[in-house]
């Protein structure tokens, strides 16, 4: 009877053991997959941080396709031409030297810039461009048709909407509408385009800009 008790008694450790033992492996499994998810979420967050401090990496450059799509888009905004009331477009003198002069009325600075313009092309004739784009919100094709004809300034003539003024502005910032500073965009013959430097510009300076070229 001892006998049997005791086979009994070994049969029932080995019970416990393998029981005990299976639970240690689902325990060891536990720990082991916390541990696993502990190193993923500390990799992505040591990651996430290493991106937050690399300059500019929270806010990315556009892409040259997106810049390229708002220069096609004040390229071929439609203007009116206050003399003829014509309608043309940037992108219709592909192929030439355009100089943009963004400018209002009252602006000192403006007509200072536009007499030099008018110097500039009694010396180059009309191999350059010039068009004239008013970018006050307060002024009207009859006023700045005055301001041409009273002046003597002959070459083209538009006033910008609203719109067109804030793709410029997106495209070469708030300078492009600082008009004491008599900003000018060149456009060069392959429609590339860059804002010349600030300030009023003589007619030795603007034939520079132009051998310059766009894409500096």
């Amino acid at each position: 009877m001892h006998k049997y008790y005791k086979v009994l008694l070994t049969m029932v450790n080995y019970e416990i053991l393998e029981v005990i033992t299976m639970k240690n492996a689902l325990l060891i499994l536990s720990i082991l997959g916390l541990m696993l998810l502990a190193s993923c979420t500390a990799a992505v967050s040591s990651q996430a941080t290493e991106t937050a401090e690399i300059p500019g990496a929270a806010a990315t450059e556009p892409s040259a396709s997106v810049k390229e799509k708002k220069t096609m888009i004040w390229l071929d905004t439609p203007l009116t031409d206050v003399r003829t009331g014509e309608s043309f477009m940037f992108s219709d003198y592909a192929g030439k030297t355009v100089l943009v002069e963004s400018f209002a009325t009252f602006c000192p600075a403006c007509k200072k810039q536009q007499q030099h313009i008018k110097e500039f092309h009694e010396a180059v004739g009309d191999s350059v461009v010039s068009i004239g784009l008013n970018t006050d919100p307060n002024e009207d094709a009859e006023l700045v048709l005055s301001y041409a004809n009273n002046n003597n300034f002959d070459w083209t003539y538009a006033v910008a909407p609203n719109d067109l003024t804030q793709t410029l502005v997106d495209e070469f910032g708030t300078a492009i509408v600082s008009t004491p500073t008599a900003p000018i965009v060149m456009i060069c013959k392959d429609q590339s385009s860059r804002l010349l430097p600030s300030g009023v510009k003589n007619p030795e300076t603007l034939q520079e800009e132009i051998e310059k070229g766009c894409n500096l």
